[in-house]
């Protein structure tokens, strides 16, 4: 799942939208809240997000200069302005700081959600869609995006499938035909990617590390690290990501 962060000066309208929206169906996680654009900045200096949904008026920092701010770091997250205000000046100003998307609050959950999927299948790509073969099947890239998605939960070849309504047999052949890998192969490459971002943005332990990937046992999530790097997750931070730079 893609993880998200809610900004508004409203606490009613930032609990309203964590609890009214069906984000695990949209493929996100609310990875926090802030009441402004300085708290947000905070929170990403400790945990980076894929997503901001940010109100534009607000006190301390508005969205728009949030939005400037966020622009300007290495691999930005994508901000979505959600405002209340239907004005012109405010979606120039959007547009003008980068901003992905502008949903106006008073929309219906429809075309909420509708924008959300959006952005949602542009992280897919982004994250590496573009990057498989050509040929490669609508079900194959489907079953790829859920899997990139969903990582960090523990999921099955038979819940892939699922997704994909095919049995789990012919997709484990789909996936070794077209892309010589193995369910397990896709899973393991997502976490393994996640955790050395993490190793290498936060200063999460070891152990919080691999349960934030989907590893729930820290001695296997170092011994499979160690398998996929060739080192262990700390002889990684301290040494290996300066390495791959």
């Amino acid at each position: 799942m893609y993880r998200l962060l809610i900004v508004d000066d409203e606490p009613f309208m930032r609990e309203y939208t964590i609890r009214f929206y069906p984000w695990d169906e949209m493929g996100f996680e609310i990875a926090g809240e802030a009441s402004n654009g300085q708290e947000a900045l905070d929170i990403l200096k400790k945990q980076p997000v894929d997503v901001i949904l940010t109100d534009v008026l607000m006190p301390v920092m508005d969205g728009t200069e949030l939005a400037r701010r966020v622009a300007a770091m290495e691999n930005p997250p994508r901000i979505l302005f959600f405002s209340a205000y239907a004005d012109f000046d405010y979606a120039k100003q959007a547009i003008e700081s980068g901003v992905t998307g502008y949903i106006l609050k008073l929309d219906d959950s429809k075309s909420f959600i509708q924008t959300l999927a959006r952005v949602r299948e542009s992280l897919d790509q982004e994250r590496g869609g573009d990057m498989l073969p050509p040929e490669t099947s609508k079900t194959v890239r489907q079953a790829v995006g859920y899997i990139r998605r969903h990582f960090r939960e523990s999921i099955t070849l038979a819940d892939v499938a699922a997704h994909v309504a095919v049995h789990p047999t012919h997709l484990s052949r789909l996936l070794a035909a077209q892309l010589g890998k193995s369910y397990l192969d896709i899973l393991t490459e997502c976490r393994m990617e996640e955790a050395k971002r993490l190793l290498r943005t936060t200063q999460d332990k070891v152990y919080e590390v691999g349960d934030a990937v989907g590893y729930h046992k820290s001695t296997y999530f170092i011994d499979l690290f160690r398998r996929h790097t060739g080192m262990t997750p700390q002889q990684y931070r301290d040494h290996g990501a300066e390495e791959e730079t």
